[in-house]
């Protein structure tokens, strides 16, 4: 599914889809296509409305605001992939693009090119 999830901490970006993918109880892996600040991300969404300055500026405004109230810092989009689990401890695993889907999604997630950590869930970055 293609999906936008929100941080509090730009430096934790991923936290919070991280742990809904976990809640699943599936093999996850999550692809993250695009990052930004909250003015990117509604600068992206309302790119539309660019021929209209005023409604451009109100749109940007409003969307800031919104994300604002909500303490977002941070924004990423793109898939989160789920498989249910035959058995066994998995989790996501966080690992260096080229993106190439594990196999049989046994450990489970890869992050975009635009992170230059790797990370085990539960051991940190």
């Amino acid at each position: 599914m293609n999906v936008s999830w929100v941080a509090r901490d730009e430096d934790e970006p991923d936290e919070r889809v991280v742990a809904w993918a976990e809640r699943t109880g599936c093999d996850s892996w999550i692809l993250v296509a695009e990052e930004s600040d909250p003015l990117g991300h509604a600068a992206g969404w309302n790119s539309h409305l660019q021929s209209d300055p005023e409604a451009y500026g109100a749109a940007l405004d409003e969307w800031a605001r919104y994300l604002d109230e909500l303490g977002v810092r941070w924004v990423s989009d793109g898939a989160v992939i789920l498989k249910r689990r035959s058995g066994g401890e998995r989790g996501p695993v966080p690992e260096h693009a080229p993106i190439s889907p594990p196999a049989g999604f046994a450990t489970p997630w890869t992050r975009s090119t635009t992170r230059s950590t790797t990370c085990r869930l539960g051991i940190g970055c």
